[in-house]
């Protein structure tokens, strides 16, 4: 996530979330080596914020060239899964939090990673898109974990 978010939301740190640094490209290689050291590792989990920062849900989902290169590099052991997130109020005060867990995504990783880059986003597009489609159409249907 990057820096400035998980500065100013001292949330995200508590949950293991760490930072890219946008502004210094060194680091932001170092972070990115640092995420496929993490996904070396068997049963290892890494949940990322393509954009970097909470932004509008209406918003599209825009990254920057690290999601592509990520994508070209992963281990083969490692599935790129897309994921969606949406909270609202849903007939309550009480905020609602849906999840939407998608099938890994393929891709040819000879593609470019401006190419792999934008068929992720379409792809995380989509999925929200039809996240926020159920939302309003069928809530009962989500499992409650909670």
């Amino acid at each position: 996530m990057e820096l400035k978010q998980v500065k100013e939301i001292r949330f995200f740190k508590w949950i293991g979330a760490y930072s890219i640094d946008r502004d210094n490209p060194r680091s932001s290689m170092h972070t990115m080596q640092y995420t496929l050291d993490v996904l070396k590792t068997p049963k290892s989990s890494v949940y990322l914020y393509p954009q970097g920062k909470i932004e509008s849900p209406h918003s599209p989902i825009k990254s920057e060239g690290g999601l592509g290169w990520l994508a070209k590099n992963l281990p083969d052991n490692a599935d790129l899964v897309p994921g969606s997130i949406l909270m609202h109020t849903y007939k309550s005060d009480k905020p609602t939090l849906l999840i939407s867990i998608g099938e890994p995504l393929s891709f040819d990783k000879s593609e470019s990673r401006k190419s792999i880059t934008a068929s992720c986003e379409n792809k995380l597009d989509n999925k929200f898109s039809q996240l926020v489609d159920d939302s309003r159409e069928l809530p009962e249907s989500f499992k409650k974990i909670m």
